[in-house]
C-alpha cells in the first residue's frame, strides 16, 4: 500500500513488511564452481545460507527489513554470477 506524506505525495508503506534471512534461504541451494585445490575447479551444489551468509541470520521490519532483503538478494545474485559453472 501507500501512505500520503505531509508534502501530499504518495509513498510506499513498509510498516507491515517483515523479512527473515533464514526463512527465505533455508534449504536453498545453488550449483557453482568451487576451487578444490589451486587452479582446480569443480561444480558443487552449495547451501546458499552457508556459502553467501556464513550461516548468519538477519531480519528486519518495515523499510529496514526491505533494504536487508534487497541487499541479501543482491548478494545471492552476485555470488551465483561470480561462481557460475560454464
Amino acid at each position: 500500500g501507500t501512505i500520503t506524506g505531509p508534502d501530499g505525495k504518495s509513498y510506499v508503506d513498509f510498516s507491515s513488511f517483515t523479512y527473515d534471512r533464514a526463512s527465505t534461504y533455508s534449504g536453498v541451494t545453488a550449483t557453482v564452481l568451487v576451487e578444490t585445490s589451486p587452479g582446480v575447479y569443480e561444480t558443487q551444489t552449495v547451501n546458499v545460507m552457508d556459502a553467501v551468509f556464513d550461516g548468519e541470520d538477519a531480519s528486519g521490519t518495515a523499510a529496514a527489513g526491505f533494504t536487508q532483503a534487497a541487499d541479501d538478494a543482491r548478494a545471492v545474485l552476485l555470488f551465483v554470477h561470480d561462481n557460475e559453472p560454464k
